[in-house]
Formats: structure tokens, sequence, C-alpha cells
């Protein structure tokens, strides 16, 4: 025990001596290791141990070879501390500290890290559906995630003993998807080129016609050209169809009835290789016409080129030109059988020009036998009055009143034979 202990010696002779000597006793030497934090611990976190309740103590030996009072520790195991006082006495502790496996972290792409745009992927975390939490950077809770926009994407994943470990990024491109535009069907020529073009996507495709934005086209018959187009990183196909109708080359060629000056010419188109689209009638007067068989009033007479271009809904075109010759249009017959058989049964006269014709005829005496007004006049061998006349040689004279007050005479003999 602790206190003053003192001894007296008494010799033979009767002398005494005394000696004292204090004694303490210090009390047994105690420790603990004790965490900077309570657990759990999982792999990756640092814990810091110290050495504590120990007075007077100034050596620390742990097992793991450190001399501190305090030491940080990752791996799982037992960790012992001996200590030691001035005076040599020692004590020790340990505890043992064990990190939990981080749950896992990968994340499952269901489908292509580039997509088009509008379509999704789906992303897993790949952990055990139960006993784990999970958060993604979008907030989600689930364990799948559908995304449809371009970004990074990661999940965090807690285990029911709060460890937590975060996946890498997991990076989708949106890609946009292809369109695509060929134009409008074509109508072309037999033997023409034409070049086919498409708007939109990268990638393109042409059936029949290869590859490339524009393909030179010569077909012969009527055709249908199927393009394709896609974009790099999307698997979406746009898809459009240009058909190409062949026509044939026209023959342009006309017919020219009557070019009686003062009555209209009438022109009937008989150009082959139907079905024609457009006719351009050039009259060579200055009078145009788009009519298929168009009819042209001539103002005065001579020599006209009349020229016909027609062509087919595809502008295929041909010209056709003819020189006509319009003169005014006069008759007089001289000779007349009116015996009713059809044959020269009648003297006719009249102009195309006119605008109006007064005649007379005489018998050989020179007394008026017959007399007519008109455009078209027929003499039937007979008075007004219906009598026959006989046999014989016949005087005619008669006035021509043409437009803007001219006015020409004629005369003239006739037989009439019976």
């Amino acid at each position: 025990q602790p206190g003053l202990y003192s001894v007296t010696v008494i010799d033979s002779t009767g002398c005494v001596a005394s000696a004292g000597q204090s004694v303490a006793v210090l009390p047994a030497l105690e420790t603990a290791v004790v965490p900077n934090y309570s657990g759990p611990y999982c792999i990756g976190d640092t814990v810091t141990l110290s050495a504590i309740g120990i007075p007077l103590v100034n050596q620390f030996q742990w097992s793991n070879g450190e001399v501190s009072q305090s030491i940080s520790v990752t791996q799982t195991g037992v960790y012992t501390v001996t200590v030691t006082n001035g005076i040599g006495c020692t004590a020790q502790a340990s505890l043992p500290i064990g990190f939990l496996p981080l749950p896992p972290n990968d994340v499952f792409v269901i489908g292509e890290t580039s997509i088009c745009e509008g379509d999704e992927v789906t992303l897993t975390a790949l952990a055990p559906p139960f006993g784990f939490d999970f958060e993604w950077n979008t907030g989600e809770t689930s364990q799948s995630i559908t995304v449809t926009e371009a970004g990074d994407y990661s999940v965090t994943v807690t285990s029911v003993a709060g460890c937590e470990s975060t996946s890498d990024d997991v990076t989708i491109d949106v890609v946009p998807g292809p369109t695509v535009d060929a134009g409008p069907d074509l109508v072309i020529c037999a033997g023409d080129t034409v070049v086919l073009t498409t708007t939109g996507g990268e990638n393109v495709t042409w059936m029949p016609g290869g590859e490339g934005a524009s393909i030179e086209v010569s077909p012969l018959d009527d055709t249908s050209y199927i393009v394709e187009v896609t974009n790099d990183g999307c698997g979406q196909v746009a898809v459009d169809t240009v058909n190409i109708v062949v026509q044939a080359y026209p023959t342009a060629y006309f017919n020219v009835g009557e070019t009686n000056l003062g009555e209209p010419v009438l022109f009937t188109d008989s150009s082959q290789v139907p079905p024609l689209f457009s006719w351009e009638w050039d009259f060579g007067d200055g009078n145009f016409s788009n009519e298929q068989n168009p009819s042209n009033d001539y103002e005065a007479p001579g020599e006209y080129e009349v020229t016909l271009v027609v062509s087919t809904s595809g502008g295929c075109a041909d010209t056709a030109a003819q020189v006509i010759d319009v003169q005014e249009f006069f008759v007089i017959t001289n000779v007349l059988t009116p015996n009713s058989d059809g044959v020269n049964d009648y003297v006719r006269i009249t102009s195309s020009l006119a605008e109006l014709i007064e005649a007379k005829v005489y018998n050989r005496w020179g007394f008026s036998v017959w007399e007519g007004v008109g455009t078209d006049l027929r003499f039937y061998g007979k008075t007004p009055e219906g009598v026959h006349l006989q046999a014989g040689t016949y005087y005619y004279t008669f006035i021509v009143n043409y437009p803007g007050d001219k006015m020409q005479q004629r005369q003239g003999f006739l037989e009439v034979l019976r």
C-alpha cells in the first residue's frame, strides 16, 4: 500500500538509529482504442483510431508498426496498441475494424449509346434489385431509367449497410433522324438526261443509281427511283421515291384548208405520238393561237409561213412549218347545161372577199334576161319568172363590191347548152 515506512534499529549497546521511506503506488495502466466515427465502414473509407484514457503515457506501439497516439486505417483487421508510461508500466487494447464491400455500380445499356432523335435507350444499374437503393444524376430512384436526351448519366448505389458507390458516366449521344426529299415526280423526253437530287441525311443510296446526294439518269422507259437516307449513329432509314415518266418526242404536222382571202383559213393538227399537251401556232401575220385546230382570218393577200410547235406534258417538242398562199377566191363558170344531171346545171358567181355582187345576164339583142344580187350567185338558165332560156350565147356583167368602198366591174360571155 502506499505510505511512509520507517525502521528503528537498536544495537547491543543500546544505541538507536531510525530510517524511513515514502512509498507511492500508481494506478494500473488502462487504455482503449476509439475510432473517430462509428461504422459501418466501407471499402475506400479512412478511419482514425486513437489510444485514449491513459495518463502519463509517453509511448505508443501499434500492431501495424506505427508509434503515434492516432493512426489512420483503410484495411480490414484487428488493430492493437501497447502503451508505456515513464516507469515502464504497460497496457494493451485492441479493436477489430471491418470494411464492407462497395455495391456494384456498373450500368448496363439496353440499346446503343448513340440513338436517333425521338428514340430511347434504357440504362440499368447492375445490382441485385433488393437490399440496394439507387439514385441517378437525373434524380430518378429506380434501378432502370429510360432516356431520350443526350448527356452523361451515372447512378449511385447504396447498400443496406450504407455503403455507396457511383458509376462512371455513360454518355448518350442523340443524332438527328434522317429526312429525305427527292423532289417531285418527273416527266422527261426519251433520250434526255436528268439529275435527281435529295436533301436531308448523311448517307444516301439510290436504287437503281448508286450512292450520293445527286445522280444522273437517262431512263429509256418509265422508272421509279427509290432513295434511302441514314445518319451516322442513327439506325433510322428515311425513304422517298421519284417516278420518272419517259415520253417520246412528237412529230409535228398540220393540214391547211382553203386559203381564200376573206374567209377563215382552217388549220388541222395531224401531229403524231399523242398525247400532246400544247400547241403553239404562228400564222405568219402577227396572229397566234394555242388551240389544237384553230382558224385565222388573213387581212391581205400574200404568202405566209405558218409554224406549229407541239409539245407533250413533259416538254418534248417538235416544229412543223408550211408556206401558204392566201388570195381572193373568185369563181364564174361560163358554160351550163341545165338538164338537172348535177353537172354544170348552173353558172356560179362568187368571191371570198366581196361584200356584195350585182350581176346581170343579157341575150344577144341586149335585153336583160336575169339579175342577181348577193355574195354567192347561181344562174340556172332561166328568167326570174322561171322561163327556160333558149340555148345560145349570152352576155353578162357584174359589179363586185369590196370592203372599204372598193369596187370592181367584170363582163364576159357564157353558153347555154341544151
